[in-house]
């Protein structure tokens, strides 16, 4: 056969394979009009293009069957190589294990040797340029290319860096690695795809399978056979801007690609995207199953892919993914290459954003951006449909104005308006009177509040529902200023009014139950709290089935009560709930969500998962710091917590300069309270963690000292911090000064917190035994290990220092066998 009939038998083949399967030999027959050398040579590479169907599906290193039968390969020698086995076939060609045997080193390759049947003077060149690639391309995360040439026999060869692990979907799923592993593996990949496109190449066909993980847990990016240079100082075919003979994958490929277009970067990114989504979801964005390569084409290019939070396929369910990660997964997936990151490394700064809780630029596509796509696909349908919808619309306004009108008619929105009124008149002669004028220029906020209260009584002594609303606003107000039982008592009696008033299926009474209940809770008053929350909810749902703001405030305060009492497994779908339905109803930025967050994390934590509650800490962060001054207390409190996990995790340097800020946000705009109170414990514990004893014992006397003028002797934290202070002293060789500390810690427990008794027994052995009172310390040290051993597994870190007190007791009391009985 001539080259030129050679030629045209190649493009026929081309032809036919954009043809179904079905009309396949019936296009055939008729192009060749009774040609039957042309019609025999088509079939045939049809019949070895049937043959190998999953050929372009496959990594070069899974497959166990090749094209043709290879086994004659089998010891055979290229260069300095000698074949050991087969492992799989590439984009255009056999690869090998092979060993390098030539006297110098002893090596294992992969060994890539182009396909005799189909080595044209085409596939040669597309062979070479991958050598040539590789060659340019020296990334740790890039399989390396270690040598190349020609065999005896003509074959070219090139021998490759031996890659021993799995696919990276694979490995993830082996491994069942969590999310933010995951996606730091996905970041690797990145970096090697990045660096590649800095060298100028494109790699083209990016999947899972092009993607091994080693057993130490590093990537490796694999098979550049569809590789463009974008180098034009390289020589490469003229046809690189298409795949030859279409050999990607479609489910990876982007829309250009498809089309036969011109091919960039942007590419690459699209098909990482999809990777990223595989890799989180364990689905694709777009099923292609049975659909024809023009079908698959109209779909990447006209739909859009679903959320990745919310793919019905999906085999990996995370709440997290809703969000920012969504956003940025479906930016990497827009259909016009302009829309989507600049490049590689944008894509992966959003993503390393993202997990350091900082704002991302991925945002979701707008109603503008949607609606010009279906008015695109659509416009003969649209331009019908708009006139009959200007119509209903210009009926619609009409009676929706009418409707307007009335109800401004109607009695209820006066009264309404007229207790608005009230209530705004009210605020403003309470705030005169606190004007420098009246209470000189010190005046504080508690000052005005206590004048509301006693002037509530007497001013809406008629209209009780005015007198609710209005001790409503002040219990919030106490509420925010850490003034607990002040709060209490105005929002006790304004859930009586209201209760009275309209019994406990209505909005203001809900309100007010959810605020009383959320007060009650940071009294330890935890019965009485669940009671208030959980009856909410259940009224809340009545109210609005599909779900509220105060709904959503609730199930957050019955998740954090909880995740107070240890019951970790009933607060996080409470949480998770409580998060969806604020950010259904408020977008991703608001407050709610970011309240709710800050609990989800702390239950996380609690239960052994840090890694997760760092990102969710994060993200609670994030969200606080877009949001106006006012929720600035609630940065606070998600900083305070964040900076604990940071030093439970080690991360002390962090985790104490994020409490700082918090300290500093709280005392801004609370003073002296509860939250400055609790964040001094913070510090005190955090400093004791690491051992650092003099900063324990100063941060933990001012808890103390402001514990004190608020009268939270007895509250679980304050008599903890009593402990850990007198622990800090007699661990700084001041045992005589601690033992008083300790005492009162362990009466209180006593008195009022039973399950702290076998601490605070240990704390004070602990004292006894430095200052040599061995006989006292022996009943306290033993009490306290029958106490936690009650409750506590031998294994519980909680119960190791139980049994180093009695180890050391016995020690220095010169009982070496009742130590040994102790010994760890």
């Amino acid at each position: 056969m001539t080259d030129r009939n050679w030629q045209n038998v190649k493009e026929l083949f081309i032809a036919v394979l954009e043809k179904d399967p079905a009309e396949r030999t019936e296009f055939l027959k008729n192009v060749c009009n009774g040609d039957g050398i042309t019609y025999a040579e088509v079939e045939s590479l049809l019949a070895s293009h049937s043959a190998a169907e999953d050929f372009i599906e496959t990594p070069a290193f899974q497959v166990k069957e090749v094209f043709d039968d290879n086994s004659g390969r089998i010891h055979q020698r290229f260069g300095a190589y000698t074949i050991k086995q087969e492992i799989g076939v590439g984009g255009m060609g056999a690869v090998f294990l092979a060993r390098r045997d030539d006297g110098e080193f002893d090596q294992l390759v992969a060994l890539k040797i182009v396909r005799q049947s189909i080595a044209e003077s085409h596939v040669i060149e597309r062979f070479k340029n991958e050598r040539q690639i590789l060659a340019t391309l020296n990334h740790p995360n890039i399989a390396k290319l270690l040598d190349g040439g020609v065999s005896e026999t003509g074959e070219p060869f090139i021998a490759m860096e031996y890659v021993d692990g799995d696919i990276i979907t694979q490995f993830a799923d082996a491994k069942n690695l969590g999310l933010r592993a995951r996606i730091e593996l996905f970041l690797k990949v990145c970096s090697a795809v990045a660096y590649a496109h800095r060298n100028l190449v494109v790699h083209r066909d990016l999947k899972p399978n092009n993607i091994m993980v080693t057993n130490d847990g590093e990537p490796k990016l694999l098979d550049f056979g569809l590789a463009k240079l974008l180098d034009e100082s390289i020589p490469h075919d003229a046809d690189q801007t298409q795949t030859v003979f279409r050999a990607l994958t479609p489910a990876y490929a982007s829309p250009e690609q498809l089309r036969g277009g011109p091919i960039s970067t942007s590419s690459d990114v699209y098909s990482l995207g999809v990777v990223l989504y595989e890799l989180l979801t364990g689905a694709r964005p777009f099923d292609f199953e049975g659909k024809s390569l023009e079908r698959v084409i109209a779909t990447v290019s006209e739909s859009e892919p679903l959320p990745p939070s919310s793919n019905p396929n999906s085999k990996i369910r995370n709440p997290r993914l809703k969000g920012d990660l969504d956003n940025i997964i479906l930016t990497a997936l827009r259909s016009e290459p302009a829309r989507r990151y600049i490049s590689v490394e944008a894509f992966a700064g959003d993503i390393e954003k993202h997990l350091a809780g900082l704002p991302v630029s991925a945002r979701p596509n707008t109603f503008n951006y949607r609606t010009g796509k279906f008015i695109s696909r659509h416009s003969i349908v649209v331009a019908a449909a708009s006139f009959v919808l200007l119509a209903v619309l210009g009926g619609l306004a009409a009676t929706l104005w009418q409707a307007r009108i009335a109800a401004r008619e109607r009695d209820q929105a006066l009264q309404e308006q007229a207790r608005s009124e009230q209530i705004n008149g009210f605020l403003q002669s309470i705030l005169s009177a606190a004007s420098p004028d009246e209470k000189g220029k010190d005046a504080k906020v508690v000052d005005v509040l206590d004048d509301a209260v006693q002037k509530i009584d007497t001013q809406f002594a008629d209209d009780p529902s005015v007198k609710a609303q209005a001790l409503l606003t002040v219990g919030q107000t106490y509420n925010k200023l850490g003034l607990m039982d002040e709060a209490e008592g105005a929002l006790r009696r304004a859930l009586t009014l209201n209760s009275e008033l309209y019994g406990v299926d209505n909005k203001a009474t809900i309100t007010c139950m959810i605020y009383l209940g959320a007060t009650v809770l940071n009294q330890a008053k935890y019965d009485e709290a669940e009671q208030l929350l959980s009856q909410a909810i259940g009224s809340g749902r009545k109210l609005s089935p599909n779900g509220s703001k105060d709904i959503a405030l609730a199930l957050d305060g019955l998740g954090e009560l909880y995740v107070r009492k240890g019951e970790l497994e009933k607060a996080k779908p409470l949480l998770n709930e409580s998060v969806a339905m604020s950010e259904a109803l408020l977008g991703e930025i608001n407050a709610g969500s970011a309240l709710a967050l800050v609990s989800l994390a702390r239950a996380q934590a609690f239960s052994g998962e840090q890694d997760a509650a760092e990102d969710t800490y994060r993200r609670s962060i994030a969200i606080y710091r877009q949001l106006p001054p006012r929720d600035a207390v609630g940065l606070a409190t998600a900083l305070l917590n964040f900076g604990s996990l940071l030093v439970t995790k080690g991360s002390y340097d962090e985790g104490i300069s994020t409490m700082r800020e918090a300290e500093q946000i709280f005392f801004q705009k609370q003073g002296e309270s509860f939250t400055t109170f609790e964040t001094k414990i913070y510090l005190c514990k955090a400093f004791y963690s690491q051992q650092d004893y003099t900063n324990a014992l100063a941060e933990g006397s001012k808890a103390l000292e402001i514990g004190r003028r608020l009268k939270l002797e007895n509250a679980a934290d304050f008599v903890m911090t009593m402990r850990v202070v007198g622990l800090a002293l007699t661990r700084t060789g001041k045992a005589k000064e601690g033992e008083p500390t300790l005492r009162d810690s362990l009466d209180r427990s006593r008195s009022s917190q039973p399950s702290a008794v076998p601490y605070a027994e240990g704390a004070l052995g602990e004292c006894l035994t430095e200052q040599k009172r061995f006989a006292e310390a022996e009943p306290l040290l033993k009490s306290s290990f029958e106490g936690l051993s009650k409750t506590l597994s031998p294994d519980s870190p909680l119960i190791k220092p139980a049994w180093k007190r009695l180890f050391d007791l016995y020690t220095k009391w010169k009982k070496p066998d009742l130590a040994e009985k102790y010994a760890r």
